[in-house]
C-alpha cells in the first residue's frame, strides 16, 4: 500500500508545478487579449462617429460640414503644403508643419512645468513653513481661469514662441504640484517614522518611501497637464501666435476652408493620442514594481 502513495507523490508534486509555470504566460495571454478587445471597441467607437458625420455631411452646406471623404482629401493634399498660407498668412508649409510646431509647444511646456511642479509639489508636502509661504499663491494661480493669463503674456513677450508654451506650463506646474503636494501629504510621518525605525537614513526614506508614494500620481497629473496641452497651445496661437495648429485655423477660417481646419484638428488629435500612450507606457516602466 505505501508503494501507490509514493508513486503518486512525484504526480501531485508536478501538478502543483504545472500552474505556477504557466501562469506568467496566462497572464501575457489575458492581457494581449483585454488589448485586442479594447482596440476593437475603440475602433467600432471610431467608425460609429464617422458613421454620423458622414450623415450629418449628406444633408449639409459642403462648405460647413465636409465630408469625411473631402476632409481626408484636404489632409492628404494639405499634408506638406497649403498654397493659401503663402498668399494670406506670408509663411510656407502645410499641416504637419503646423502639427509640429505645436506638438514641440505642448511637450517642452509639459516637460518644464511638471519638472517645477513636481519640485514644489514634493517641498509643499514636506517642508511646512514652505506650504504655508507657497500655497495661498498655488491656490490663487490654480483658481485663475488659465487663458485669462495669455493677454498678460502677450503684452510681456509679444509672439514669441515662449507664449505659445507658457499657458501649458503654467497649467501643468499647477496640476502637477497640487496632485504631487496630496500625495506627499498622504504618505504621512506614520510610514517616515516607521521606516526611520527600522534603520531607514534620510536618503532611503527618500527613495524607498517617499518617491514611491508619489510619483505615480505625479504621473496621473502629467497626463492630465498634456491633455489639456493642446488646447492651451492652439488657443494661445489662435489668439497671437506666427505658427502652429491654431494659427492655421485662424488663417483658414477667413477663407472658409473648413476641410482644412478640421484635417488640421484630427491630425492634432492623432498626436495627441500618441503622445499620451507614449506618456502612458513610460508611466508603466517607471512604476513597474506595483505590479
Amino acid at each position: 500500500m505505501a508503494e501507490p502513495a509514493s508513486s503518486s507523490a512525484p504526480t501531485l508534486a508536478r501538478s502543483a508545478r504545472r500552474p505556477a509555470s504557466r501562469r506568467p504566460a496566462l497572464g501575457a495571454l489575458h492581457r494581449l487579449r483585454a488589448a485586442a478587445v479594447s482596440g476593437l471597441l475603440a475602433l467600432a467607437g471610431v467608425a460609429v462617429v464617422v458613421g454620423i458625420w458622414w450623415l450629418i455631411s449628406l444633408g449639409a452646406d459642403p462648405v460647413r460640414v465636409p465630408s469625411p471623404q473631402v476632409v481626408f482629401d484636404a489632409l492628404v493634399s494639405g499634408w506638406e503644403n497649403i498654397p493659401a498660407l503663402s498668399f494670406v498668412a506670408f509663411q510656407s508649409g502645410g499641416i504637419k508643419q503646423a502639427v509640429t510646431y505645436t506638438t514641440v509647444n505642448v511637450i517642452v511646456g509639459v516637460g518644464i512645468g511638471a519638472s517645477i511642479g513636481f519640485v514644489v509639489g514634493a517641498l509643499l508636502g514636506r517642508v511646512r513653513l514652505a506650504r504655508e509661504l507657497l500655497s495661498p499663491g498655488l491656490f490663487v494661480l490654480s483658481t485663475v481661469p488659465v487663458l485669462v493669463l495669455a493677454p498678460f503674456l502677450t503684452i510681456w513677450f509679444g509672439t514669441a514662441r515662449f507664449v505659445q508654451a507658457g499657458l501649458v506650463i503654467v497649467f501643468a506646474l499647477v496640476t502637477v504640484a497640487a496632485v504631487t503636494q496630496q500625495a506627499t501629504l498622504d504618505v504621512g510621518e506614520r510610514y517616515t517614522n516607521y521606516a526611520a525605525s527600522l534603520g531607514a537614513r534620510r536618503s532611503m526614506l527618500l527613495r524607498a518611501v517617499i518617491l514611491p508614494a508619489i510619483v505615480p500620481a505625479a504621473i496621473g497629473g502629467i497626463r492630465v497637464a498634456a491633455a489639456a496641452g493642446w488646447s492651451f497651445a492652439t488657443v494661445a496661437e489662435l489668439l497671437g501666435g506666427n505658427k502652429g495648429v491654431g494659427k492655421l485655423i485662424q488663417t483658414m477660417q477667413g477663407l472658409s476652408a473648413t476641410a482644412d481646419i478640421m484635417a488640421a484638428v484630427i491630425a492634432l488629435g492623432i498626436v495627441a493620442v500618441l503622445v499620451d500612450a507614449v506618456i502612458r507606457l513610460v508611466g508603466q516602466w517607471v512604476v513597474r514594481w506595483q505590479e
